[in-house]
């Protein structure tokens, strides 16, 4: 991932715009789609912030077929899920 692209994201994070940084995600992903396994992360976690939950599942799904052992990220679908569920 460029440093550009990281920049940005932590940018508009901060600035709580999610939908730009779920943008810069897909972006990444879609040019360079065999080396942003994390797009996938912080895609997931700013879908959650914006409440939804079935597509950051759908985000943590795509990383976890990659790496399955990955803890934090089972946590935060976990955490999709258990609040998709209420």
């Amino acid at each position: 991932m460029a440093n550009n692209h990281l920049d940005e994201i932590i940018r508009h994070a901060k600035a709580g715009n999610y939908e730009a940084v779920i943008r810069i995600c897909d972006e990444v992903i879609e040019y360079n789609p065999n080396d942003s396994l994390h797009m996938y992360s912080i895609k997931g976690k700013n879908l959650h912030k914006l409440k939804r939950y079935a597509e950051a599942i759908q985000a943590y799904n795509r990383f976890l077929e990659i790496e399955p052992d990955n803890l934090s990220v089972q946590q935060a679908r976990m955490d999709s899920l258990n609040q998709l569920k209420n």
